[in-house]
């Protein structure tokens, strides 16, 4: 891969946005406007035409005259949007735009009839995570962007099977969209007469310092994750990719986030192409993005695909469970404290069971007394004989969750995929 072939692309709704971007690196803008597309930030639901993308589209290339530009329509159409997408393709040509994102695959159907000079590019929060779905499309897109469920060699593999037929981008920083639906579940906490958007945050219970974003617009709820997808130490994983664009995402956040993230991933790149036998990442790096980062930086699926919470699916033979331990004592990441409540061996089949029945399979390694004595984990635990016992803290480990024993071996777990949306 050379620098000069990358595509490091961006979302731009404002002038201000579009120079930021520019300035720090973009050479591929996607602009936006609220009224098609889904989670801009911007308000732009009272204007009744979308003659801001033409503005935004000439100041970008009178800044850049060699940047790229496309249009964001992410929503998933009703009927009723049709005559405002119509309205669109009309100013596109105008604008001289003629790469539209869509996240509805059926729209290449209507793009073909009232517009097929205009060209697409599929980015679904869900659908393309298997070579053959990805073959499917790329029938009728020009290039796709991987869904952020998809781990590394997962995305190598199906690269590899479409040989240098297709073009991939990828989101490699910023918010993750976890849930989405076109109801208004955050109605009633602002004036609906003169509020159009609504952002909260909300902590997880489970995990104290876990903070969710909740975004609501007319479009809908959206729900994202408490960490930003991050995968600035991940450069060489990237490059070997060989990826059309990557993607950066900075909307909801202050434009100093955008700009700083370009100008880290551009700078990075850059180096450990020159030489990457002495690439590193310094810890200055490191604090730059902290200091414009307002969540936890993670890469997310991108190393493996685990899932988000691993559910224990009983087969038909294990029906009995027995409850004989509950948790009185947790302090996150270090322990948990469990009073027995009935007998059982570390060697059993176990699991611990949140208070709202969430299951995650447990396996004993390291055992003690509450005075921090170690215990054999051959033992056999009993009221009697261990009435409290110490065990290094996992998910689901909070106080009144219970130690459940299984009669029989089960199943070990069934996926639940944390990207998914509803």
């Amino acid at each position: 891969m050379k620098l000069s072939t990358l595509k490091l692309i961006t979302y731009a709704s404002t002038i201000d946005q579009v120079k930021s971007s520019l300035e720090a690196g973009a050479n591929h803008l996607i602009l936006e406007d609220s009224k098609l597309s889904l989670r801009p930030f911007h308000d732009d639901f009272q204007t009744s035409d979308f003659t801001k993308i033409t503005l935004l589209a000439n100041h970008a290339r009178s800044l850049s005259p060699g940047c790229e530009l496309s249009f964001n329509l992410d929503i998933l159409p009703h009927n009723h949007h049709l005559p405002l997408i119509h309205q669109l393709a009309q100013e596109l040509d105008k604008a001289f735009i003629t790469t539209v994102r869509v996240q509805d695959p059926g729209l290449a159907e209507w793009f073909k009839e009232h517009a097929p000079h205009i060209t697409l590019i599929l980015n679904c929060e869900t659908g393309n995570q298997n070579t053959e779905s990805i073959r499917y499309y790329q029938d009728h897109f020009k290039a796709q962007v991987f869904v952020n469920d998809i781990p590394n060699k997962d995305m190598q593999k199906i690269i590899t099977e479409l040989a240098s037929s297709a073009q991939f981008e990828l989101q490699v920083q910023g918010p993750i969209l976890i849930q989405n639906s076109p109801r208004p579940f955050l109605s009633g906490l602002t004036n609906p007469h003169t509020d159009s958007t609504t952002v909260v945050r909300s902590q997880d219970h489970e995990y104290p310092g876990r903070y969710f974003t909740f975004y609501q617009n007319p479009h809908g709820h959206l729900m994202y994750a408490y960490f930003d997808k991050s995968l600035l130490k991940n450069i060489p994983d990237l490059v070997a990719l060989n990826l059309s664009g990557w993607i950066i995402d900075g909307r909801g956040y202050p434009d100093t986030y955008t700009s700083t993230c370009l100008k880290l991933y551009r700078a990075l790149t850059n180096r450990y192409i020159q030489n990457p036998d002495t690439y590193e990442i310094t810890s200055d790096e490191i604090k730059k993005l902290d200091e414009v980062a307002t969540l936890p930086q993670k890469p997310g699926f991108f190393k493996i695909n685990q899932t988000d919470q691993d559910r224990i699916k009983k087969s038909k033979a294990a029906h009995s469970e027995t409850k004989v331990g509950i948790v009185v004592d947790s302090i996150k990441g270090e322990w948990i404290s469990i009073q027995v409540t009935h007998p059982f061996s570390p060697q059993d089949t176990l699991a611990i069971m949140t208070p709202e029945g969430k299951r995650y399979p447990l396996s004993i390694e390291e055992m003690y007394s509450i005075w921090n004595t170690p215990l054999s984990i051959t033992d056999t635990l009993s009221p009697q004989k261990n009435a409290l016992i110490k065990l290094k803290w996992q998910k689901g480990g909070q106080v009144k969750s219970a130690l459940i024993k299984y009669s029989e071996i089960i199943e070990t777990q069934s996926p639940i995929t944390a990207g998914s949306k509803k």
